[in-house]
């Protein structure tokens, strides 16, 4: 009995696990969904092969069943033939004492041939615990992308489900910058490059030190960390930018350069050599190629490339 509910709990639970890394890749578009989703079949064929082995029960036989006391034989039994002449009547007169009660008979169930049983009924509350493992196994596979999620829903609600999440044009490069920091340990950073899915930030190693490390962001998390350069070169503040305003230079630039059509657009921030930080938006179609430069509220500074009019 123990064997068969934990069976089929691990089935449950790897049902949703499947079902969350479906949902997971979906939405945030994380390679390690692809992983879940992809290990949980096998698993839960594998799974699901062995609850279903744990939960067969014998079935009722559909031949003919002898009844007890009666022992069949194929044998026949002789009677003795002995010739009595003139015998002794043996009928005895109807009375009322004499009648008796025909015995009655014995019925036993026969299912007819081919015939197949019918499964019990699984009760309203074990579909119900079933539905409610799966879903805490989603749940479960979904958690390091909540946030994500809820970004998603927001987007939805504003109209940008294809490109809220979007670090170059969408809604929460401010989030993906306060995760940096986090990580970093301050808002003191050298460059922030924006792309689709990441953000890619060089940051002095620590508050001490002359050196700089390369994090990269991607999915809500830090990806990696690895180092970067041996100097330090325009460090600026970044807790004093709203990054925010990124997604709608990006726009801005677009509109101005009236292109057809863009292969590429990235913006990034840094400290120009005149000390001034600024937003970068690079721009590149099949023919033309293009730069803008604004200040971080919004002013160009200047822009230059080819295919502007």
């Amino acid at each position: 009995m123990i064997v068969r509910v934990v069976s089929h709990v691990v089935f449950q639970l790897i049902v949703g696990a499947g079902i969350g890394g479906v949902i997971g890749e979906l939405v945030t578009g994380d390679w390690l969904y692809t992983i879940v989703w992809s290990t949980a079949i096998p698993l839960f064929i594998l799974a699901g092969t062995f609850a279903s082995s744990t939960s067969r029960t014998p079935t009722s036989p559909t031949g003919i069943r002898r009844v007890p006391g009666i022992v069949a034989s194929a044998a026949s039994i002789p009677v003795a033939r002995v010739a009595v002449l003139n015998p002794e009547p043996t009928a005895v007169p109807i009375t009322a004492t004499t009648v008796a009660e025909p015995a009655a008979a014995t019925v036993v169930p026969v299912a007819p041939a081919g015939a197949i049983p019918l499964r019990p009924t699984v009760p309203w509350w074990s579909r119900a615990l079933a539905i409610s493992v799966i879903l805490v196994g989603a749940a479960i596979t979904l958690i390091p992308s909540y946030r994500i999620i809820g970004w998603t829903a927001g987007n939805i609600a504003q109209g940008r489900f294809w490109d809220g999440n979007d670090m170059r044009t969408g809604l929460h490069q401010q989030e993906a910058v306060d995760d940096l920091a986090h990580a970093v340990g301050t808002y003191k950073f050298v460059n922030i490059s924006f792309y689709d899915s990441y953000v890619i930030a060089e940051a002095p190693t620590s508050s001490t030190s002359v050196t700089t490390d390369r994090y990269v962001w991607r999915y809500g998390r830090i990806e990696s960390r690895d180092p970067e350069s041996a100097a330090i070169d325009g460090a600026f503040d970044a807790s004093r930018i709203d990054f925010s305003i990124v997604g709608e230079l990006v726009e801005r630039s677009k509109q101005d350069a009236g292109w057809d059509s863009f292969e590429s657009f990235y913006p990034s921030v840094r400290m120009s050599n005149e000390g001034i930080v600024e937003v970068d938006i690079s721009l590149s179609s099949a023919y033309f190629s293009a730069t803008y430069r604004y200040t971080t509220s919004g002013d160009v500074i200047d822009r230059s490339g080819t295919g502007l009019d």
